[in-house]
């Protein structure tokens, strides 16, 4: 038997897939990538947003499509069935099986009986989704923070802490099977142990996690600004192996709006938090997130959005217009904005933000620095890499113009820029001892750090 996995979801839902078709496989399953080879396929769904749940649907309906040559059955799992139960069977005629269960464990005994499969005694391991050079750490389920446009309590539940010695004991399965960077997720990681009483549990953790023998990177995202604290700063200042870059969503920068959003900062607060972490840590990026388009937001509360960015320039930025999702708070708020004014507003803050990019980028050309390869193409003879300030799929990348070997740390020498992405070669290439030295330290130019 054959089985696809169809990925839709965030890096927490991907670890749930992972752990998912981990517990499946045995001699007799295979996994492949192409839906049009397999005999089942599993579409893990995400449902945060509107244009997520189309996403899925357009997947699940264009999957079952397979059936006319005779292939596939088609099993939905993730964030769609939990959010939206069992209902979603009626309404869904193209899957065989939509399962509702949250835990990775659950959704697997549930295939697993659906396929007519036997319980097998071998501890669960993860299949790997992403190259085996870096993993996705998960160390919670669910949250608390009940943000008035989210919908993940609904989907996930109340937060839930992993106990640490599965999470030690997961990493160090990881790196054994070759992971050079462990990705920590969850959706607060700052929030870890804190439904436990232990508010001291992350940096404890992520000390813990700088102790394995293996990774050379980990690094820490999803941490929310109201809970990142001086145990987390100084971990993170202190610790070697954990990367110099944090992710921080903000969401906006009007007071107005981030109370509407029950965010729980000030503007204020939110600067001198960044001010604070560059401080202690100067060579570290910090990505953020910012939200367009909420109830209520004002041109008057956009342009203090657009001035709070010019003021703390992110390295990173994801930008999200406003959608109103059932059951949450602010789909019933008035002020609601135009769509068209919600993409406007999200192309001006792209707009800031690019610039904001290329003066950073810019400001790295001549470095020497270390990346991990994550790719590598030998037709164009060229290999696509990471610094330790980026991480996967959402930040910039370094292209570098020679074939390197996959899944390891080189060093590399800047030499250019298209605003986002970097240009650079070998660092073996050069012809300047000093600036084979530079290699050496890791540091985002401080004039592009400063908030």
């Amino acid at each position: 038997m054959k089985i696809a996995p169809i990925d839709l979801g965030c890096p927490k839902n991907t670890v749930d897939l992972e752990k998912v078709v981990g517990l499946l496989v045995r001699p007799e399953l295979r996994i492949v990538g192409d839906p049009r080879e397999a005999d089942v396929v599993i579409i893990n769904t995400c449902a945060f947003i509107r244009p997520a749940v189309e996403e899925a649907l357009e997947t699940i309906i264009e999957t079952a499509r397979l059936k006319k040559q005779g292939i596939p059955r088609v099993v939905v799992t993730g964030c769609l069935p939990q959010r939206f139960g069992r209902e979603l069977a009626g309404l869904l005629p193209e899957a065989e099986l939509v399962v509702t269960a949250r835990d990775p464990a659950r959704i697997a005994a549930r295939i697993r009986r659906f396929l007519g499969l036997r319980a097998t005694r071998h501890e669960a391991t993860r299949w790997s989704l992403t190259p085996p050079h870096y993993a996705y750490l998960k160390i919670a389920g669910g949250c608390d923070n009940r943000c008035a446009y989210c919908t993940i309590p609904l989907i996930k539940g109340r937060y839930r802490s992993k106990p640490a010695e599965a999470i030690m004991a997961e990493a160090r399965e990881l790196v054994r099977r070759g992971a050079q960077e462990l990705i920590v997720v969850a959706q607060d990681t700052t929030l870890y142990g804190a439904e436990r009483g232990s508010p001291s549990a992350l940096p404890e953790l992520l000390r813990a996690l700088g102790q394995v023998d293996g990774p050379r990177w980990i690094r820490l995202m999803y941490t929310h600004p109201a809970h990142v604290d001086e145990a987390v700063i100084a971990t993170i200042a202190g610790e070697e192996r954990i990367c110099k870059y944090i992710d921080l969503p903000v969401q906006h920068g009007s007071d107005r709006i981030l109370a509407a959003m029950g965010r729980k900062t000030t503007r204020a607060q939110l600067e001198q938090l960044v001010h604070h972490l560059r401080q202690q840590i100067p060579s570290l990026a910090i990505r953020s997130t910012v939200m367009v388009g909420f109830p209520g937001e004002t041109e008057e509360d956009f342009e203090m959005l657009l001035d709070f960015l010019e003021t703390v320039r992110f390295d990173h930025l994801g930008v999200f217009t406003y959608w109103p999702e059932e059951e949450t708070r602010a789909a019933a708020m008035a002020g609601q904005v135009p769509e068209e004014e919600k993409n406007a507003r999200q192309a001006q803050v792209l707009d800031l933000q690019s610039r904001i990019s290329s003066a950073r980028t810019a400001s790295l050309q001549g470095r020497t620095v270390q990346v991990l390869v994550d790719e590598v193409d030998k037709t164009l003879g060229i290999s696509w890499g990471r610094t330790e300030w980026d991480a996967p799929e959402v930040d910039s990348r370094v292209r570098i113009d020679d074939i390197l070997e996959l899944g390891h740390f080189a060093a590399v020498r800047i030499t250019g820029s298209d605003g986002f992405d970097l240009y650079a070669t070998p660092a073996s290439r050069s012809s300047t001892s000093a600036a084979a030295g530079e290699g050496a330290e890791l540091n985002v130019p401080r004039e592009v750090s400063r908030a």
